[in-house]
């Protein structure tokens, strides 16, 4: 019931309290029967009825908690979306995600690569530590060992059909697909570290 809650935006709300407040007397709130006779029951409701028909400019509400919060999130989310639609930086993230959100989206060590282009790819490491594909026809990026690489042709074959045809923003939010997504990173993954570890060995031999 609005008279009794602890806080209260509406002005109109708030004069009644006070009112209450003030008046020296003894006041009793109890429910009564509608259309019973009661004489205050039936000048409230007349007057309720002379409400609806005074235009909405005589009346003025103080906006809820809630809704000034809303409004408030929208106006950050049409921001911070302009701001993700203007920016130069992270176009590959953004073919993916083109929608903020403030739901977290994943937090999952082996998307977020595919995600960013970043991590295990080999095109990203190129940058850094000069590394060619793993099956040298390639530059290793994202699409390449994803749909086209011949080393994990075998791991592919178990995927369900028609899945060549689809985006990768569709493999990603297919539940079933990215869970193969997972799997092939983490394959990915290891077989990257077995030929760091092969390399490093080597390495230690020759000194």
């Amino acid at each position: 019931m609005a008279l009794s809650a602890v806080e209260e935006a509406r002005d109109i709300i708030n004069n009644i309290k006070e009112d209450i407040k003030e008046y020296k007397g003894k006041i009793t709130l109890t429910w009564i029967r509608a259309h019973m006779g009661n004489f205050g029951n039936e000048r409230a409701d007349q007057l309720a009825k002379e409400a609806t028909l005074i235009s909405d400019e005589t009346i003025s509400f103080v906006p809820s908690r809630n809704k000034i919060r809303n409004e408030g999130n929208k106006i950050i989310k049409d921001l911070w979306q302009n701001r993700w639609n203007d920016s130069k930086n992270a176009r590959w993230t953004k073919n993916l995600i083109d929608k903020v959100n403030v739901d977290r989206l994943y937090g999952d060590f082996y998307i977020n690569q595919i995600l960013t282009a970043h991590g295990v790819f080999r095109e990203h490491q190129a940058r850094f530590f000069e590394k060619t594909s793993l099956c040298g026809q390639e530059t290793g990026s994202v699409l390449h060992v994803i749909k086209e690489c011949e080393i994990w042709t075998s791991y592919r074959k178990n995927w369900p059909s028609g899945w060549q045809l689809m985006s990768l923003k569709d493999l990603i939010n297919n539940a079933d697909i990215r869970i193969l997504l997972r799997g092939l990173l983490y394959e990915l993954l290891i077989k990257e570290l077995d030929l760091l570890s092969s390399f490093s060995e080597t390495d230690v031999s020759r000194h």
